[in-house]
């Protein structure tokens, strides 16, 4: 019985593809799940600190309210210490109109707000993608996958050498024609 160059070629090509998918397939299952690791402590890390932003925006908005508050009641107090020490109605008449002219400019002129903190963010929906191809790749192909892909390669080898002897067949035709 004589074997079919064409079935060697296919045989070494199976062999091969084996080889290459199960090289691969430990690899990729171990960084994929190494990055799923890590993108579960980046979201966590990402949560964690998003917290504490919370808490810095509430602690500056509380400290910026607090200050309005402080200098509000240091302007009244000052009125009513002008009042207090006034000597005459015009004097105390005087204070309050004082006080009137400098209340709209006050009210007016927007208090210096604090700078908030940006939130921070990181590629989370990027590492999930990465650790999703990397776990496909660790699958490695399916059964029927390598054998389409060997049974296309076998067609391609198979036509080759059906060209090559044809064309050594009519290499051969040629001469004996002469």
């Amino acid at each position: 019985m004589r074997h079919h160059p064409g079935c060697a070629v296919a045989g070494l090509a199976l062999l091969l593809c084996g080889c290459a998918a199960q090289r691969i397939t430990g690899p990729a299952k171990t960084i994929g799940n190494e990055i799923a690791t890590f993108q579960g402590s980046l979201s966590a890390f990402q949560d964690t600190l998003n917290i504490t932003q919370d808490d810095t925006r509430a602690t500056i908005s509380g400290s910026a309210a607090r200050a309005d508050t402080a200098v509000a009641v240091t302007k009244q107090l000052e009125v009513e210490w002008a009042i207090a020490r006034a000597k005459s109605e015009a004097d105390i008449l005087a204070t309050l109109q004082a006080q009137g002219k400098a209340e709209p400019t006050r009210l007016l002129t927007p208090a210096g707000q604090s700078t908030l903190p940006a939130s921070v963010t990181f590629p989370i929906d990027t590492l999930s993608a990465v650790a999703k191809t990397l776990d496909e790749l660790a699958k490695g192909p399916t059964a029927r996958a390598n054998l389409d892909i060997l049974s296309a390669y076998g067609k391609k080898v198979m036509t080759k050498l059906k060209a090559l002897e044809d064309q050594a067949k009519s290499a051969a035709a040629s001469p004996e024609k002469k």
